[in-house]
């Protein structure tokens, strides 16, 4: 595709070290195989601050789809259900912030397919790409639920062995970040992706020909990178302020990507971690805590430019997640300052380093949470209420 030439020729003029361009397809299958990964769509009773040409009114509910890079600005949507099987989904797909009739879809019996603009800022420079949703209700729970179509086609070079791989969108944000997404290599060469033994998550170390490598890339797959793992290790160690104390044990996850693109996943407070040397930039944090009442709430913490920590060969080092955490409140760079004019204020927990707090729920069991929705009151400075209202997280 002519646009993707154009992406690799962008990369390569700002100097970006050379790998490999893949070729996005828009395309749901590779080979007669399905690379769609669906998930559920997280809904609330409560609102995303959003205006619509026509409301949903009584009976929809609420959430967004992590898409693009930062995640800091997911694309609302509305679902109502029907009882037939389908239902009536608004969906803001350009992120315009008002979604008109034209943006009001009915989901049927078969896959409802919406393009969306999806933003990445890289190295600073947002840029839009488009990606085909795709929504459909579980035919088991009948929940609304979502896949991003398209994946990555190129090659990597292992040693002196160049050989065909595929990058797979697993956690549908639309991006190919290490962590959730997959990487396929034809490590055989024998024309065909062996889904069990040639499959491996993108950022974790592959064994080849006696040699371990990474495999990293830009979100959009246009400079793709395999380079040697290290042999130098140290030790990372996590702790979480002030709250530490009350996390419930086993019930945290924190994931970090190095500057050469390795993954590395801790799990739990004071449990060192033996990672190859090198600069690991925090990513993704869940953890759980136990208020007095007994419930638990379950905390997600994410962003693309989280807390950099250096591990040194041969010594620990500690970091505190949360170094930081306090709550901002952003006004929209358009809002008007004129008396009596609505205001827009975006309020948000997040950390110097640019980790946010993008869901808060309380979980009723182990496997989902509930989510929680946010009061927001505006008070004038003598602390009188001028206005409230309730929102979900997006």
């Amino acid at each position: 595709m002519w646009w993707a030439l154009l992406l690799c020729l962008a990369v390569a003029a700002n100097g970006s070290p050379a790998g490999e361009c893949f070729e996005f397809r828009d395309e749901a299958e590779h080979g007669g195989r399905s690379l769609l990964v669906y998930r559920a769509v997280r809904l609330s009773a409560d609102p995303v601050r959003l205006s619509y040409e026509t409301a949903p009114g009584e009976g929809a509910s609420y959430g967004s789809l992590p898409l693009g890079l930062p995640a800091g600005a997911p694309l609302p949507l509305a679902w109502k259900p029907s009882d037939d099987g389908g239902g009536q989904l608004w969906f803001d797909a350009n992120g315009g912030g008002r979604i008109s009739d034209r943006e009001c879809h009915t989901l049927g019996s078969a896959e409802l397919a919406v393009e969306a603009v999806v933003t990445v800022a890289a190295d600073g420079k947002p840029r839009r790409h488009r990606r085909t949703i795709l929504f459909r209700r579980s035919p088991l729970t009948g929940e609304l639920r979502y896949a991003v179509r398209g994946y990555a086609v190129g090659h990597v070079t292992l040693g002196d062995a160049r050989l065909p791989a595929i990058l797979i969108d697993a956690n549908s944000d639309g991006c190919f970040t290490a962590g959730d997404d997959r990487l396929l290599i034809d490590l055989d060469a024998d024309g065909n992706f062996d889904p069990l033994g040639e499959q491996f998550p993108l950022g974790a170390p592959l064994a080849h020909g006696g040699a371990q490598y990474i495999v990293r890339c830009d979100p959009t797959a246009s400079n793709v990178q395999v380079v040697p793992r290290s042999t130098a290790t140290g030790t990372l160690r996590l702790t979480l302020g002030r709250v530490g104390s009350a996390v419930l044990p086993g019930s945290l996850s924190a994931t970090f990507v190095s500057d050469v693109g390795e993954l590395a996943a801790v799990h739990g407070l004071d449990q060192p971690l033996l990672v190859p040397d090198g600069v690991y930039r925090l990513t993704g944090l869940v953890f759980d805590l136990a208020d007095s009442g007994g419930k638990t709430w379950s905390y997600r913490f994410g962003g693309d430019s989280g807390a950099v920590v250096e591990v040194r060969a041969g010594e620990q080092t500690s970091i505190d997640l949360l170094d930081g955490l306090a709550l901002e409140a952003r006004l929209s760079p358009d809002t008007p300052s004129a008396p009596g004019t609505e205001i827009l204020v975006s309020p948000a927990l997040r950390t110097p380093a640019g980790l946010y707090l993008a869901h808060c729920g309380i979980r009723a069991d182990r496997r989902q949470p509930w989510e929680a929705s946010a009061r927001i009151e505006l008070c004038d400075a003598a602390g009188e209420r001028l206005s409230r209202a309730l929102s979900s997280f997006g």
